[in-house]
């Protein structure tokens, strides 16, 4: 999925994609879920983008949003474990890719994982 990160100060990490949805009450626009080993990682890369307002391209599941039902805010949250710039290829030879996990971190940013 090809989109912006966008940073809400009161929703946090939301993700407005290039095309909308299907089933989302706000279309394009969904929350951003992470795995906790993927947060110390994957959310500093977002809220850069997110500063910088640049075009991700990220690879995950839909999933149903188990918040309140508020047709003003996404009914859908994407869980993604991959990113990368929408101009790279999806697939990556092996010795090209970069893993992340639990012990991972990108310094500069505080990352406090909320739970559902």
């Amino acid at each position: 999925m090809t989109g912006d990160v966008i940073n809400d100060p009161k929703e946090g990490l939301m993700f407005r994609a290039d095309q909308p949805v299907e089933g989302n009450t706000t279309g394009a626009l969904v929350y951003l879920a992470l795995t906790e080993d993927l947060a110390k990682s994957f959310a500093p890369m977002c809220y850069r983008a997110a500063e910088r307002h640049m075009q991700l391209r990220l690879h995950g599941a839909f999933l149903p949003h188990s918040g309140g039902k508020d047709r003003s805010h996404p009914s859908v949250n994407f869980l993604f474990w991959g990113i990368h710039m929408p101009s790279e290829p999806d697939e990556l030879p092996p010795d090209q890719k970069t893993h992340f996990g639990a012990h991972d971190a990108i310094p500069g940013y505080t990352i406090v994982p909320r739970k559902p």
